[in-house]
């Protein structure tokens, strides 16, 4: 459903459907809202909407055809699948929000130093189409005045001339684009643009409170170093309540220690190591389920065939 979505949306980018504006943007981490933003003209009306339907050829053909998958994010890109996340969800909600304020007041000052990205934002002319902004992660200025080599032109008289000049180099690929309130991300680059990192490691704190909250653990403060210690805060978006709340009852308890080898001492859970950390971690947040036909337990970035139980 959403891979023909996204299709149609491309498709729908005609040269009379939509008015697009090109912004160069570059991001200064010191500030509350990090991103500046510089709006482009062009000298010929024409230059870009013919780079927006060019664009639109290549997206379709070699990022959206090949897609096997649109999925929502989880922080796994399989590289064949596309991530979808909402532009309100607490992840880029804040950032998003920053970085569209500093679309709507961009001036035509050009702004110094180096961009980290353009975006083009598409509001539609018709009534019914959402709105389409397309990103491009990277720096769209190549400065050919560089110490390692010298580039020369042809003059109209067959000379070699310098030049030094900085040029704009458009690409026909897209990093992520948003469709009305929804993004959809060809990988994951958008996670540096919106500064997840930071976020998804307080998203990882509420976790491992929540977990410790069961008080299902001998030797708590342990536990909890084990599971802060976990190094990828990515597991914890796919926390689920049905297996925390297992944690609360002794039964629950048994049953996680049995599936997990781990040891049971007066009805709590002893977790003794870091590895048993991070399986416990891992069983919380759905990447380790049990083979129905072996019953051996297996480690999966999602559910991937029907051999797989899932055992809430």
């Amino acid at each position: 459903m959403s891979k023909s979505f996204l299709r149609r949306t491309f498709e729908g980018i005609q040269a009379n459907t939509y008015s697009w504006n090109l912004y160069f943007f570059k991001i200064d981490r010191r500030n509350e809202n990090p991103y500046y933003v510089y709006k482009h003209t062009f000298k010929n009306t024409d230059y870009l909407p013919n780079y927006l339907m060019a664009l639109r050829d290549t997206v379709i053909k070699y990022q959206i055809d090949s897609l096997e998958s649109v999925q929502d994010y989880d922080g796994q890109n399989s590289k064949t699948s596309c991530d979808k996340l909402s532009v309100t969800n607490e992840l880029i909600s804040t950032q998003w929000d920053h970085l569209s304020s500093s679309v709507a007041g961009a001036p035509r000052d050009m702004i110094q130093g180096k961009y980290q990205g353009y975006l083009l934002d598409g509001q539609p002319l018709v009534e019914g189409l959402p709105s389409v902004v397309i990103v491009k992660v990277g720096n769209p200025i190549i400065n050919l005045g560089k110490k390692n080599s010298k580039v020369f032109k042809h003059t109209p008289e067959d000379e070699l001339e310098d030049i030094t000049d900085e040029l704009c180099r458009l690409y026909l690929i897209a990093d992520f684009v948003v469709i009305g309130d929804i993004l959809y991300s060809f990988n994951l680059k958008f996670e540096e643009i919106f500064r997840m990192q930071k976020t998804l490691s307080r998203l990882k704190n509420q976790a491992i409170e929540q977990i410790m909250d069961t008080n299902a653990f001998r030797n708590p403060e342990q536990v909890h170093n084990f599971m802060k210690s976990y190094t990828s805060p990515k597991t914890f978006l796919t926390l689920r309540e049905q297996r925390v709340e297992k944690l609360k009852s002794a039964e629950g308890r048994n049953e996680i220690s049995e599936l997990l080898n781990l040891q049971m001492i007066n009805e709590e859970i002893a977790v003794e190591g870091q590895e048993q950390a991070s399986q416990l971690i891992k069983y919380l947040c759905y990447k380790i389920f049990q083979d129905k036909e072996t019953e051996n337990l297996i480690e999966v970035t999602s559910v991937v065939n029907d051999n797989v139980q899932v055992r809430n």
